[in-house]
């Protein structure tokens, strides 16, 4: 026995004695003996890649395939220095403060399937096809995360000129820009102040921007808005965020949640130690509401000795793609009033209803058209953002919440929590003006309102043709049935799935609607979200799919794969 082998087979021995507290490092630095072991005592990795549901078991080929060309005498020397640097650092008896163990439970109970396991694989194909691994593809196609401008959406050419030239004040004087977007920026600089790269002297937000977005909700709703009342986020999520920190005090506050529902919602319930309510909608009806459920999902829950604090209501929805009714919307504020419930009304698709005949009613506007007794009582937060309807600027994370009928000393609560932070991001905010205070004729040239309103109607005529395109794919295809997509940005159809299929995702521990998204983005790239990540009826299957794809051949094209993969998957589990 040579001398290098003498001290590697030495230092095994000594990993063996040490093996629990071995056992506690960081899972990259087990890894990386594992991957110096394997190639130190069988050379090359000789095996086939563990399957796509093999979490581990890929984290470890992948390990020792990372060593792969490194000698058998070179691994054995690097696996002999780092295993005894590791066994010294264990011996001593210092422990990393943040591992997985000694994490936050909340954290650890939380989940996001936006973006989960599957968009996840579909990362790491990508990366593959990248470093000319070949696939029966040439590229992934992300359809799970409703993010237009990452999948071709274009931007709308004005707001972005006067952002440039407030982030970059010389633009504001250079002919490279149109005559009406240096203008605006001139106006701009002056109304807000500071410059875009302060914090906002109120922690609201800019005091323009929040009298401006006033004004549009006077004008949408035909009600007085108080700009005080106004608060600019970065997205819709900060104020679901710091709504849900209000309102949840303990694991017996309950929330109540739309199923299917956007998993921001359960995520950050649980984050904060609330009660997760479920109310159903109703498939049958193009996932309307069912009042009669609501009423008796809260009765269940006060008999459960749940506090229910507020409800939760997408429209348009997300991940279903309905718009509620005007009477849906009332049934809400009635039942609210009559439990004393706050409503949190997610709006940020007001601009996306496809469907010839169906309008979008805000909470807002509804609240105001009911009795004095209501109207004054009832409690609503309401948000937006520029991340969704036509500009999909969603890395640029601008919205707002509106607090309306609001105690005062609740107010100043939430004011605190937002001077946490300081502000919101200044060009979110300016973002968030754009969306509300366009180019007008008379005030701009028709030059440049033609060019935004023809960005805008382009936008819009891509998203509804391309609403129209899924509903009717979808329901073209073997065992899919898809409700017609009235709004939003998404599809929900209906796997309706064999038993073979059901038992052969049992076998894997994982959801049957799961076990198909992953084959799915293994055999065409294309990646959705499963059905179970959003919440659904016992027995039932779904997932959820954008309608961004653009230009719309393209997303023929990817509808056309989808439709041969269906076939194949359902012919599998026949």
């Amino acid at each position: 026995m040579s001398d290098l082998e003498a001290e590697f087979q030495a230092v095994v021995a000594k990993v063996q004695e040490n093996q629990e507290a071995m056992l506690k490092l960081a899972d990259d630095k087990k890894l990386e003996v594992y991957g110096l072991f394997k190639q130190a005592t069988v050379g090359d990795v000789n095996t086939d890649r563990p399957g796509m549901l093999d979490f581990k078991g890929k984290a470890k080929w992948d390990a020792w395939n990372s060593k792969k060309g490194t000698s058998q005498d070179d691994a054995k020397t690097a696996y002999i220095e780092l295993t005894l640097q590791l066994c010294q650092t264990a011996s001593r008896g210092f422990q990393k403060t943040l591992t997985y163990e000694t994490l936050a439970e909340n954290v650890k109970k939380a989940e996001y399937a936006v973006r989960g396991k599957i968009p996840m694989r579909g990362e790491e194909i990508q990366l593959a096809i990248n470093k000319g691994q070949k696939f029966p593809f040439e590229k992934t196609t992300s359809l799970n995360i409703g993010n237009p401008q990452a999948v071709g959406q274009g931007y709308i050419t004005f707001n972005r000129e006067v952002l440039a030239a407030l982030m970059h004040p010389p633009l504001q004087n250079s002919e490279s820009l149109s005559h009406d977007a240096r203008e605006r920026a001139k106006k701009y600089s002056k109304l807000l102040v500071t410059p875009l790269g302060a914090y906002t002297g109120n922690s609201k937000g800019y005091n323009h921007v929040r009298d401006r977005v006033a004004d549009f909700i006077g004008k949408r709703d035909n009600v007085e808005a108080n700009p005080n009342n106004i608060y600019i986020t970065n997205g819709a999520s900060e104020g679901v965020r710091t709504a849900l920190t209000l309102l949840i005090r303990s694991s017996n506050d309950g929330i109540m949640i739309p199923i299917p529902q956007y998993p921001l919602y359960s995520a950050l319930i649980t984050l904060n130690g609330g009660r997760q309510v479920n109310y159903y909608l109703d498939e049958t009806k193009n996932w309307g509401l069912d009042s009669k459920d609501l009423r008796q999902r809260i009765a269940d829950a006060k008999k459960e000795g749940v506090n229910i604090r507020s409800i939760v209501v997408i429209n348009p929805g997300n991940p279903t793609g309905q718009v509620l009714t005007k009477e849906n919307i009332e049934e809400i504020i009635h039942i609210c009033y009559e439990n004393s419930i706050l409503i949190m009304a997610d709006e940020v698709y007001q601009n996306n209803v496809y469907k010839e005949g169906i309008k979008f009613h805000s909470f807002r506007k509804i609240l105001a058209e009911q009795p004095e007794n209501i109207r004054n009582s009832v409690e609503l937060l309401s948000m937006n953002s520029v991340s969704k309807g036509l500009l999909g600027e969603c890395g640029l994370r601008g919205g707002y919440l509106e607090a309306h009928n609001i105690d005062e000393k609740v107010s100043n609560e939430l004011y605190k929590l937002k001077s946490i932070e300081l502000c919101s991001n200044t060009v979110g905010q300016v973002a968030t003006l754009l969306s509300i205070d366009p180019p007008v004729r008379g005030q701009e040239s028709d030059k440049t309102v033609d060019l935004y309103e023809g960005e805008k109607q382009k936008i819009y005529d891509g998203l509804r043709a391309r609403a129209e395109l899924l509903t009717k794919s979808f329901n073209e295809m073997k065992n899919v049935s898809c409700s017609e997509i009235q709004g939003a940005m998404y599809g929900m159809p209906r796997l309706h799935l064999s038993q073979k299929a059901i038992d052969a995702a049992k076998a894997q521990g994982v959801q049957p609607d799961f076990l198909y998204c992953m084959e799915l983005v293994e055999q065409t790239g294309i990646m959705t979200v499963p059905g179970s990540g959003f919440g659904q009826k016992d027995g039932e299957y779904h997932l959820r799919i954008t309608n961004l794809v653009t230009p719309t051949e393209r997303m023929k094209e990817v509808l056309d794969n989808f439709k041969v993969f269906n076939q194949r998957f359902h012919d599998k589990y026949a």
